[in-house]
């Protein structure tokens, strides 16, 4: 698991077997954080897929790998939020691109402000990051609609969550102010 993008092989009950592909899986994702990080992320994954593979001697069908997009906004909905799995790379690829605009890559401080401003501005930005998953699910061949419903009904309820990080950030802001 690496930057909201999850692999994973299929479920096996032979422990050599799982083994062996927990080692691969862990060999592709120190690979991907080994690469020059001025090679992009999508660049870094495909390499690494690649090159641990043929170095393990092992294809994609016989891990059944799978890719899973899941996007950690539990300030904003209350839990994090997880495409379907694809096992395609490039297609799982794609949908982490399109969900690039609306991450918070940063920590620390900055982190905070930057999550801060998502929450003023996420009324503004929900419709664009509703259509994006109902994309994803509808080039999945799942109902869209039923999805849409979902997700609207998660962010309703989580609305008071945001109200009150909102205020408790108002509330430091004016105390910081007043030092």
């Amino acid at each position: 698991f690496t930057q909201s993008l999850r692999i994973f092989a299929r479920y096996v009950t032979d422990l050599q077997v799982a083994v062996d592909y927990l080692v691969t899986l862990t060999a592709i994702k120190q690979r991907i954080c080994a690469q020059d990080s001025a090679t992009s992320f999508e660049d870094r994954v495909r390499r690494a897929v690649s090159l641990v593979l043929a170095e393990q001697m092992q294809t994609k069908e016989e891990l059944g790998l799978g890719f899973c997009v899941e996007w950690r906004v539990g300030w904003v909905f209350g839990r994090q939020l997880t495409c379907p799995v694809f096992h395609d790379l490039d297609c799982a690829l794609r949908v982490w691109c399109n969900f690039q605009p609306f991450r918070t890559v940063q920590r620390g401080g900055s982190a905070v402000r930057e999550r801060m401003h998502q929450l003023l501005v996420f009324d503004h930005t929900w419709p664009k990051i509703r259509r994006v998953w109902v994309d994803v699910y509808e080039a999945a061949g799942q109902l869209s609609e039923e999805l849409a419903s979902r997700l609207d009904a998660l962010v309703e309820a989580a609305r008071p969550v945001r109200e009150r990080c909102v205020e408790m950030w108002n509330r430091r802001a004016m105390a910081s102010e007043e030092r």
